[in-house]
C-alpha cells in the first residue's frame, strides 16, 4: 500500500527533527568551545602574571640604580595587579560555567533521546503500509482492488484459523435458564460424530432467541467452512417432561394466571386457575392447574374477564 500524505508528513517530520538535533549539537559544541576558551584565558593570564612578576623583580633593582623611572616601575606594578584580578575572575567564572554546562548537557541528552525516538517512529510509519497478518491461518476473504482507497482502521480481509473454529448458535429463549458454560453439544458431518463444548452464553434476547459460542472438544472436522450451517443437539441435562400451552391472546388478558377449560361435553368452558413457568414466543410451560388432554381456549379473554363460565356455540 502507498500513502503520499504519509510520506510527505514523515519527510517533514524528519526535517524538523534533524534541524532540532543539529541545533542541540551546536549548543553542545558551544559549551565545549566556551570551556576551552576559559581554560585558554586562564593559561594566558597566568603566563602574563609570571612575566610581569619577573619584570617587577628586575625593575626594583633598576629603580634603585636610577636606570628606570619610577613611572615605568609603577606601570608594571599596576599591570601585575590588574592581571591578578583578571585571573581571579576567570577562576571564579570557571566553576559556574562547568555547573551550567553539566546541567544543560543532561537536559540536551534527554531531548536528543526523545527526538531520536520520534525520528524512529516517523520512519517506522512506513511499515504501517505493509499489511501483516496478525495470526497464522487461511486467508478466506480479501475484497481489494488495485488503485482502491482504504481508510485507516478499515477491515481488509478475513483470516480463518483452521484448527480453531468456533460455532455460533441461536437458541430459543425458552431454554435461557437451562444453558450454561461447558455443556456438551453434538452434531454429525459427513457420517462422523463430533462433540463441541459451550464456551460462552450471551443472555441478551433478540427476536425470541439468545446466542452462544461453542468450540470443538476433541477432534476437529477437516471439511467445515466459515458460515456453514450445522444441526446440533445441545444436552441441557436429564430429560424433563413439561406441559406446554400454546401462547395466545389470553396471556395478555390474564397474565397466565387462569384460563377457560372446555368441559368433556364441549358445551361450556369453566374458569380455572393455573401456574405457569418458563415461556417463549410460542409456548408457555404449565406447572399446575391443567392435566394432559385438557382443552383450553387460547384466544383473547377481553370480553370474558369477569365471567366464571362461558357457553360455547358453533
Amino acid at each position: 500500500m502507498s500513502n503520499t500524505n504519509l510520506r510527505l508528513s514523515a519527510a517533514q517530520n524528519d526535517t524538523n527533527i534533524t534541524e532540532q538535533l543539529n541545533l542541540l549539537n551546536n549548543i553542545t559544541d558551544g559549551f565545549e568551545t566556551t570551556k576551552l576558551s576559559t581554560e585558554r584565558q586562564i593559561i594566558d593570564t597566568d603566563y602574563k602574571l609570571i612575566v610581569l612578576q619577573r619584570q617587577k623583580s628586575r625593575h626594583e633593582q633598576l629603580v634603585e640604580d636610577g636606570l628606570v623611572s619610577i613611572e615605568q616601575y609603577d606601570a608594571i606594578v599596576d599591570e601585575l595587579e590588574y592581571q591578578s584580578k583578571v585571573l581571579a575572575n576567570h577562576q571564579a567564572r570557571q566553576p559556574l560555567e562547568n555547573r551550567i554546562r553539566e546541567t544543560r548537557l543532561v537536559q540536551i541528552e534527554t531531548q536528543v533521546e526523545k527526538l531520536e525516538e520520534n525520528l524512529q517512529v516517523s520512519q517506522s510509519s512506513f511499515e504501517s503500509l505493509l499489511v501483516r497478518a496478525p495470526i497464522a491461518g487461511q486467508l478466506t476473504s480479501l475484497p481489494v482492488e488495485i488503485g482502491e482507497s482504504k481508510q485507516a482502521g478499515q477491515r481488509l480481509g478475513q483470516i480463518d484459523v483452521i484448527d480453531q473454529y468456533k460455532v455460533v448458535a441461536q437458541i430459543d429463549e425458552f431454554y435461557v435458564s437451562r444453558v450454561f458454560a461447558d455443556q456438551p453439544a453434538t452434531f454429525s458431518l459427513t457420517g462422523c460424530e463430533y462433540v463441541t463444548r459451550l464456551l460462552k452464553v450471551y443472555p441478551e434476547i433478540t427476536d425470541g432467541t439468545f446466542e452462544v459460542d461453542l468450540v470443538f472438544d476433541g477432534l476437529n472436522p477437516s471439511d467445515v467452512r466459515r458460515e456453514q450451517s450445522l444441526q446440533m443437539e445441545l444436552t441441557l441435562g436429564s430429560p424433563v417432561e413439561s406441559m406446554l400451552l400454546p401462547i395466545g391472546g389470553f396471556v395478555q388478558d390474564t397474565g397466565g394466571n387462569w384460563v377457560f377449560v372446555v368441559d368433556a361435553d364441549g358445551v361450556y368452558a369453566n374458569r380455572r386457575d393455573i401456574r405457569v413457568g418458563r415461556r417463549n414466543n410460542r409456548y408457555v410451560e404449565v406447572i399446575e392447574g391443567l392435566q394432559q388432554g385438557d382443552r383450553v381456549i387460547t384466544s383473547s379473554y377481553r370480553q370474558m374477564a369477569d365471567m366464571e363460565r362461558v357457553q360455547l356455540s358453533q
